[in-house]
């Protein structure tokens, strides 16, 4: 596994985001609820939760997803 740097919020909460696409949303929960631990004021982990416990439609947070993946993690799309 790769380590990630702790200060990166961003990373660690797109390690989310992929748990969550590949239908493993216990992992996805609970790299969402370590990281709101250590971040409590970030909230795209707190959206995310929200997302994926059907509080938010999904598809309106899923438009953005596919760019950001494909921006940040081009190999993923592949």
């Amino acid at each position: 596994m790769l380590p990630l740097d702790p200060e990166q919020l961003d990373a660690r909460s797109m390690l989310g985001v992929i748990y969550a696409r590949l239908g493993d949303k216990d992992r996805a929960i609970s790299q969402w609820r370590e990281l709101i631990r250590d971040a409590a004021d970030y909230d795209p982990a707190l959206t995310n939760l929200e997302i994926l416990d059907g509080k938010q439609a999904f598809a309106a947070a899923d438009s953005g997803t596919d760019a950001l993946i494909a921006k940040n993690f081009p190999w993923f799309s592949e």
